[in-house]
Parts: C-alpha cells; structure tokens; sequence
C-alpha cells in the first residue's frame, strides 16, 4: 500500500470511529434527556425548601448542560474532520489535510477535557454527599472519599493547566510536558473511581445495618421495606456506575487508529461524557418509582433504633441520624 492510500485509510477509519462514538452519544443523551425531563419534574412537585433539594437541582441543571454541551464539542469536532479531510484543502495533500485538520481540531481538546473532569467530579460530590446524608453523621464518616474528591479536584487542574500549554501534537487528552502533567488524568480518573467505591461501600455498610435494626425490632422476613430497598437501589446504581467508570481506562490507551484499542475507545468514550449526569439524575426517578411501586404495601409499625434513639417509625419512612440532636438527624431525600 503507498504512503497516500495510507493516509487515506486512516483519514477514513478515523472519520468512521468518530461518527461511531458520534451515533453511541446522541442514543444516550436521548436517554439522559427523557430522565432529566423526569427529575426536573420529581424535583419541582416536591419543592425546594430545603438547602439539599436546591443543591441537588443545581446539580441536575449543570451536569444536564455540560453533558449537551459536550455532546455538542464531539459533533463539531466530527464536523470539522468530514470537513477538512473531505471538502476543504482540495488542492493539498492527504498528509497536509490531515496535519491542517489536527491544527484546527486540537484547541477543542481544552473545553471537552475541562468539561469532562469536572462532571465526574460534580457527580462524585453529589455521591459523597448523598452517603453523608444516610449516615447523619457529619462529615466524619465520609473523611476518606472527600480526601479523595479534593485530590481529585487539584490533579484535573493540573490536567486542563497542562494541556493548554500543549503543542497538540497527537490530539491526545493526556497533556504533554513533565512527568505531573502526563498522568494527571489517569490520576484524576483513579481518585475519582476510589472515591466513588468508598461512598458506595459506605451506604451498603448502612443499608446492612437498617436491615440489621429491622430485623431485630420486627423478627427476620423476607419482606424489605420501602427503605431497605431504596438503599438497596442505591448501592445496585452505584456499584454498576462504579463499573461504567472503569471502561474508561480505555481514554489512556495508546492505541493506532487501526487497532482495537482505538474501537474500543470510539464505543467506551461516549459513556464517559454522559455517564455521570445519568448516574445522579436516573436515581432521582428510581427512588420515585420504586417509592410509587411500594405505596400498595401496608405500613408497619415498629420500635426502631436509628442512632442510639428509640422511634415509632412506619418501616417504610425513617430517619437517618447519630444522636439525639434534632440538628443531627436527616430525613432520606435523595
């Protein structure tokens, strides 16, 4: 094969791969769309009169947006590749194409880096502050992932910072430079993976303990209350959303455009940009649906002990806390 038909080649698996990812995007985000329409209106009939339920439709409006809009950056970035390999710069070469293609593509790497980041950041907050609230703790208890999360934090600027001081060479995410700038991402990522396990580990330790209360205020049963299978939802979601962020490994392969590491990462990437938005936002219906799921059941009532204080409780409404102080104490709200 010459040197031009080769460039073509890759010219064409990389417009292919990109229109891949494009078409894998737009599925999700259609996806995503239809469950935020869905919680914005979960979130606007219950109202907003706490501080928690006004942050989290703040967070439901910004990772909504940025997910758009990193949706949008990947289909302009597939725009300018059909257009600048395939209409425009006729009279150059493919090599010259190519090359005139990456000098315009590369200043988007910025945005759709920076976006990224701090979605999977914003998202793992929304986390650690939802395993907070189901302790009632304070923020003790959830000390190691928030180490984590501000780590996490301090290495993705370092990331967004190196690579705006790139040369862009290789249209890589994974900045050039000093040995700090090469693995902030992959560092970010595996802060942002940790903490996310450790919250998650957090509120399956504190759905084995209400059921534990449970079962000894009601005597054993097959029965799960309509609490025990909202944190039982809860730890479900997280683990599988634990799982969708370890696909993306597959960002910091070094792969050829020809090779199967680079399919891979046309597939998996899309995940990534939406995954986080999805993860917050489909909880909120989940919660709903299983609660509306579970109005048919028949209330009991028992003596339940919730943070060394005796309650007469329904066992599908409880209270999360760790002592006997009114201001220690949160209703569930996801």
């Amino acid at each position: 094969m010459t040197s031009e038909a080769s460039t073509i080649r890759l010219i064409g698996l990389a417009i292919i791969q990109s229109t891949v990812s494009l078409l894998i995007e737009g599925i999700i985000w259609g996806i995503y769309l239809v469950l935020f329409v869905a919680a914005i209106v979960i979130q606007w009939r219950r109202g907003f009169r706490t501080v928690g339920s006004k942050a989290m439709l703040a967070v439901t409006l910004y990772l909504f947006t940025t997910s758009t809009a990193l949706l949008a950056l990947n289909a302009t970035w597939c725009f300018i590749k059909i257009k600048y390999n395939m209409i425009n710069n006729l009279e150059m070469d493919w090599d010259d194409r190519r090359r005139a293609s990456n000098l315009v593509l590369a200043p988007l790497g910025i945005p759709m880096e920076a976006l990224f980041l701090f979605n999977m950041l914003i998202g793992d907050m929304a986390v650690v502050f939802r395993a907070k609230i189901l302790w009632g703790t304070g923020w003790k208890v959830v000390i190691v992932p928030l180490v984590f999360l501000v780590a996490a934090f301090a290495f993705s600027i370092t990331s967004v910072t190196c690579l705006s001081l790139s040369t862009f060479t290789n249209l890589s995410s994974i900045a050039e430079g000093s040995f700090v700038c090469e693995r902030a991402e992959p560092i970010t990522w595996a802060l942002s993976l940790l903490t996310n396990f450790i919250s998650t580990l957090l509120v399956a330790y504190r759905a084995w303990a209400v059921r534990k209360t449970i079962v000894e205020a009601r005597g054993p049963t097959r029965h799960r209350s309509g609490v025990e299978r909202i944190l039982l939802l809860i730890v479900e979601s997280g683990f599988i959303y634990f799982l969708f962020l370890l696909t993306q490994l597959a960002l910091f392969w070094d792969a050829e455009v020809e090779s199967a590491a680079s399919w891979a990462f046309a597939v998996l990437a899309p995940f990534g940009d939406q995954i986080s938005g999805i993860y917050s936002t489909a909880l909120i219906v989940l919660v709903v649906l299983q609660r509306t799921l579970g109005l048919g059941e028949t209330a009991q009532t028992s003596p339940v002990i919730l943070g060394g204080e005796k309650k007469d409780k329904t066992l599908t409404q409880m209270e999360f806390g760790g002592g006997d102080s009114a201001s220690s104490r949160s209703t569930f709200d996801v």
